[in-house]
């Protein structure tokens, strides 16, 4: 032992000694953590002196000429302080050059990387690094920020001094109204403004919420489209041009600002002014810009960060506070070339900080005063009441609903809260699916929001079983007792009150019986998984059994099967069809009522706000009071009062309204002053009786000679093209309708105009999409993939759709069949080859009996495929495994999880959500070694060996003849939906190697092979 000691004592000496020297060498770099230690510990002042100079890093988002003159601005003013960059600090200067995950990257070096102090430039920046840096290891101040309370990152709204201690710095909140009110002055006929903004920045939301306050204000329509990257930047423009917009707006987002060139080259074209709230963006060939001197916001910001290097103050002293020097820029050489009615005013031009002048010369008139310190305006004086921030919880967004929250913001606007200015709305809907009611109040739940509203039953179930720390008030709810809010209107869960509006059964089986003195069969449609409809099917039937009518009930559990739902009630012979209420019918009524209108059935709804979609009398409350109601349970909750202290309400008035144009549909006549007396609005204190009790024989009602065939409307000249997702099956198809427009007799721009418009997989966004094709007027829709045709069929009513890539559209609620379908509806399907590919699997892989395939419960088409292979494989002996994936994060998962099961290969389904993350499939399947096929054809370039699916760029050639017959007269009805002849087989020898895959000769013989 001691002879190894012995051999091994000279090495345990060298690295001993080497281990001290190297820790004596770091003593001069290893200094206090915070500026304000390194300088009380060292003796260190500025201007120079002894010990180590403080490090400082800063973080810029894009580069952007505001942000730019923030860091330059900052620079100057820790100069000012007695701060020289490289005499008195070394500073580490990043720019994220507009990639949020390069910012993230970035973040987290400023955060581990030893710094004395951080800065950051820009809302993104702010986040990434606050976020970095939660632990407040280093000090940080922030600049260029529009809302530092919106950026969640602990920042009070209403108190300026309640933030992390680690973390300050200035808000830049822009005169958004100001700058609205200034385009009026110039163009006092101004009625249309477009904007573009990154919904994922805060604070392009907030100002986006203020200017939908001063547009509304001054009669001005706000077009509003939304991008997530700069790449989306120019085609919104144009998009805005064509939508008919006379001028954009940009507000302070770092996305669209990363590509303002081409907003304004989009504007150009169009002949129509760029004006921003953040100057100098007029140097570029904007209008105007009225907004903050960034360059003097950035040396305010210097100061503060001059002083805490100082140590002379800390984070935690410094009040958040808005800074606003304002700067107001003119370009008279952009004046020139815009429509008549644009023009500067003298005494504005008086105001301008710069002017630039028609040769393009800039002339500053008024240099902006140097600002000592902020002098934010008192608080109580801006905002006389303290500013909320509230959630709408929804379960889609409609009529009703909409009713219901105006109602709602009516009522909170009276009592001086304003949304945009001192109370901020979030909202956030489920789309219509219940699988997305949960993950939607988890956010919520976490989100900074005082007080969350829900609507809707299911929603209200949804935050009962989610939401435990917010207030909550609902309203848009038939029963609350039902729906499980609590047991009585006093006894109720102590986290939430709210606003019951009870459905006036009774009266809605007045009406029918005095318009139809003999009706003895009523159908009715509702969820039975909805609490709410249950309930109110409830008070229906002893109510319609004392009046004499048998009711014949049919049940639904999504939006898809409510055209099957009401044909089934129309071989039922019933007499007329009431709906109570029920969301998921709601959804469909479109449908519904079309369905019942051909087959000459009366359909009586709940709800007034649904009478246009078909319906022959609307008898319900009317939710407008609902909202105004709840709004003053909000106002309490406002106030510091719990809900469990206050009672629950019940708001129902009853609402009778008639539709003429149903009645002529329907070959129906009656007599005026029936309708009178049904439509008069009751006492106030005279609340309708609760069961009906028809005092004298209503007239009779005569059949009228059918109406008409309403005359086709002139060759229509819009055509709106909307995509739900851009994917490979969506290319193909466009293909192929651009193929077909170049042999039509049809010329673009004489007889038609295209636009076209992708959501990017955003319901949401697919909904705004058509509502602002609604706006534009166009003559005709073309919705591609079935999301977009069922959000068509909701919001498109009369003007004709001519669809394509969908599945089945008769699962998509568009018809019972190819033949009979809704009036206003034609198109194309893409119905997978379920049968094909299975007798093709039976006659080249025997050996393969246990199949899985991945399917997308929210999607209708997904789940549609999904059923109709597993009835495939039944008849064929065949074991199917499915597994369920809602989400594109979840997708390599899920396709491990089937991967990995007893199957003996994979036959994917096609849908948005698996075509999209098709690589995720392929992947699994090299790893299991297993078989993959795919039911579209697309997919061979992402990874499938085996792909059998209908031909797209047929699909798409065929939707352009449709179109063709359409504009020459040719109404939807009479045109039944068209599937392509041709299924295209394609085979990758090189996927099918890579998956273990052997592939027979007489396979390939059939097969287009691409390898």
């Amino acid at each position: 032992m001691w002879l190894l000691f012995r051999r091994l004592a000279l090495g345990l000496f060298l690295i001993a000694a080497a281990s001290a020297l190297l820790l004596f060498s770091d003593l001069g770099s290893r200094a206090p953590k915070s500026a304000a230690d390194a300088s009380s510990a060292e003796g260190r002042s500025p201007g120079g002196g002894a010990g180590r100079k403080p490090r400082v890093a800063l973080l810029q988002h894009a580069s952007q000429m505001v942000l730019d003159e923030l860091r330059q601005g900052m620079l100057a003013g820790m100069a000012e302080r007695g701060w020289q960059q490289s005499r008195d600090f070394d500073l580490a200067y990043f720019n994220a050059e507009g990639d949020m995950p390069v910012a993230q990257t970035i973040a987290q070096r400023m955060a581990s990387g030893g710094y004395d102090l951080l800065l950051t430039i820009s809302t993104p920046s702010l986040q990434a690094v606050a976020n970095a840096n939660r632990a407040g290891r280093t000090p940080h101040l922030f600049a260029g920020v529009t809302l530092p309370s919106a950026a969640g990152v602990g920042i009070s709204a209403t108190d300026p001094l309640d933030h992390p201690p680690h973390l300050a710095g200035y808000g830049t909140l822009q005169p958004v109204a100001r700058s609205f009110e200034i385009a009026r002055r110039l163009n006092p006929s101004l009625r249309t403004v477009g904007t573009i903004y990154n919904a994922s920045e805060p604070n392009a939301e907030a100002q986006v919420l203020l200017a939908r306050e001063s547009a509304r204000s001054l009669g001005i329509t706000l077009l509003e489209t939304t991008v997530e990257n700069t790449a989306g930047v120019s085609e919104a423009a144009h998009a805005l041009v064509a939508r008919g917009a006379e001028a954009l707006w940009i507000c302070g987002d770092t996305t669209v600002l990363s590509a303002v060139d081409s907003v304004i080259a989009a504007a150009r074209r169009g002949r129509i002014p760029v004006f921003t709230v953040i100057p100098p963006n007029a140097r570029k060939g904007g209008l105007f810009d009225v907004g903050a001197n960034y360059t003097e916001v950035g040396r305010l910001v210097g100061h503060l960060a001059g002083d805490v290097l100082s140590g002379k103050i800390t984070p935690a002293q410094i009040p958040i506070e808005n800074v606003v020097p304002e700067t107001l820029v003119f370009n008279l050489r952009t004046l020139s070339g815009l429509r008549p009615g644009w023009s500067i005013p003298p005494d504005l031009l008086k105001e301008a900080s710069m002017i630039i002048e028609e040769d393009g010369t800039e002339r500053v008139v008024a240099p902006p005063p140097a600002v000592a310190a902020p002098v934010p305006a008192p608080r109580a004086a801006a905002a006389p009441l303290p500013p909320k921030k509230i959630a709408f919880a929804y379960y889609t967004p409609e009529p009703g609903w909409q009713d219901c929250a105006d109602g709602l913001l009516d009522e909170l606007r009276l009592a001086g809260y304003v949304e945009g200015k001192n109370l901020t709305v979030v909202r956030a809907h489920a789309s219509g699916e219940m699988v997305n009611i949960v993950p939607m109040l988890q956010n919520l739940a976490h989100s900074d929001v005082d007080v969350i509203v829900p609507f809707s039953t299911p929603v209200i179930q949804g935050a009962l079983a989610t939401v435990r720390t917010k207030p909550m008030v609902f309203t848009y709810c038939t029963d609350p007792i039902a729906a499980g809010v609590g047991r009585s209107w006093t006894d109720h869960d102590p986290r939430i009150t709210g606003i019951g509006t009870s459905i006036p059964v009774a009266a809605g089986v007045d009406v029918i019986r005095k318009a139809f003195p003999k009706l003895r069969r009523l159908g009715v449609l509702y969820n039975a998984g909805e609490a709410n409809s249950v309930s109110t099917i409830q008070k229906l039937r002893p109510i319609a059994a004392e009046a004499g009518i048998q009711l014949h009930e049919i049940t639904l559990a999504t939006p898809g099967e409510a055209v099957q739902a009401a044909q089934a009630l129309v071989t039922r012979r019933v007499e007329a069809v009431y709906i109570a209420g029920d969301n998921t019918a709601l959804q469909a009524m479109d449908a519904i009522a079309g369905t019942l209108t051909r087959a000459r059935v009366p359909l009586i709804i709940a709800d007034p706000a649904y009478l246009e979609s078909g319906a022959l009398f609307a008898v319900g409350p009317g939710y407008g009071a609902s909202g105004r109601a709840a709004a003053r349970l909000l106002l309490r909750v406002f106030a510091g009062e719990s809900p469990a202290n206050i009672p629950m309400e019940d708001v129902s008035v009853r609402q009778v309204d008639f539709n003429p144009k149903a009645a002529a549909a329907l070959g129906l006549h009656f007599d005026p002053a029936l309708i009178a007396e049904l439509t008069a609005e009751p006492p106030p204190a005279s609340p309708p009786p609760p069961t009906p009790a028809p005092a004298a024989p209503a007239p009779s009602v005569t059949p009228a000679p059918p109406p008409q065939a309403a005359v086709p409307p002139a060759a229509p000249k819009r055509i709106a093209i909307i995509l739900y997702n851009e994917n490979a099956p969506a290319d193909e198809t466009l293909a192929g309708m651009r193929a077909a427009w170049t042999r039509s007799p049809l010329v673009a721009g004489r007889d038609y105009v295209l636009s076209l418009r992708s959501a990017q997989g955003d319901i949401a966004t697919l909904g705004a999409i058509f509502d602002a094709a609604i706006t534009e007027r166009s003559d005709l829709f073309v919705p591609v993939s079935t999301p977009a045709l069922q959000a068509a069929i909701r919001r498109v009513r009369e003007r004709p759709i001519v669809f394509t890539m969908v599945a089945n559209p008769v699962a998509a609620g568009a018809g019972t069949s190819f033949t009979e379908h809704l009036p206003h509806v034609t198109g194309v399907s893409v119905l997978a080859p379920v049968e094909e590919m299975l007798d093709l699997l039976t006659r080249h892989y025997p050996q393969i009996r246990r199949i899985g395939t991945l399917f997308g419960p929210a999607e209708t088409n997904s789940v549609d495929v999904r059923d109709a292979l597993a009835a495939a494989c039944r008849a064929r002996g065949i074991h199917l495994e499915t597994v369920a994936v809602n989400t594109a994060t979840e997708l390599p998962d899920a396709a491990a999880s089937l991967a990995g099961r007893r199957i003996d290969a994979i036959v994917q389904v096609s849908d948005n959500l698996t075509t999209a993350g098709f690589t995720s499939i392929a992947q699994a399947a090299r790893r299991a070694r297993k078989p993959l096929f795919s039911l579209n054809s697309a997919t061979v370039p992402q990874g499938a060996p085996i792909a059998m699916g209908r031909d797209y760029h047929a699909a798409g050639e065929q939707t352009v003849y449709m179109i063709e017959r359409v504009l020459a007269g040719t109404s939807p009805a009479d045109i039944p939906f068209l599937l392509p002849a041709t299924v295209k087989l394609t085979v990758s020898t090189a996927h099918a190697r890579a998956v273990g895959m052997e592939i027979p000769p007489a396979l390939l013989a059939e097969a287009k092979v691409v390898d």
